[in-house]
């Protein structure tokens, strides 16, 4: 059996994350005209600080973490505490990562027609 070397599998590690940040800044820039114009400088970074986040709410899943990252960019960097109901639903270990990815994604589709009707 061949075994390799530590030093070869983390440089493995970094090369999927960074090609998983790329797809996520991609998804971004096709889905939101706002993403569009921001640089992969400014971009980068704030996709870093959501996929952490997500992974946080043990999330780790590609389309869940996409679906989180989106969720925050639509509804804010910090709409996992801002709003209780998304707090509690991430926070809550009894949900699976789908199911909560799943309620997200209905959650903000709800919550942005709720506005709509507002304005």
């Amino acid at each position: 059996m061949t075994v390799m070397p530590d030093a070869l599998l983390a440089c493995f590690r970094e090369a999927a994350r960074e090609g998983f940040e790329r797809r996520v800044i991609d998804l971004l820039r096709r889905r939101f005209v706002d993403a569009e114009g921001v640089s992969d400088v400014n971009l980068r970074p704030v996709v870093q600080e959501q996929i952490a986040r997500a992974e946080s709410y043990r999330l780790i899943c590609e389309g869940d973490v996409a679906s989180y990252v989106a969720t925050a960019w639509v509804m804010g960097r910090n709409f996992d505490r801002g709003f209780p109901a998304a707090a509690r639903v991430l926070r809550n270990l009894a949900l699976r990562p789908r199911d909560k990815r799943v309620w997200l994604e209905r959650w903000t589709v709800r919550m942005l027609a709720t506005l709509e009707q507002k304005e």
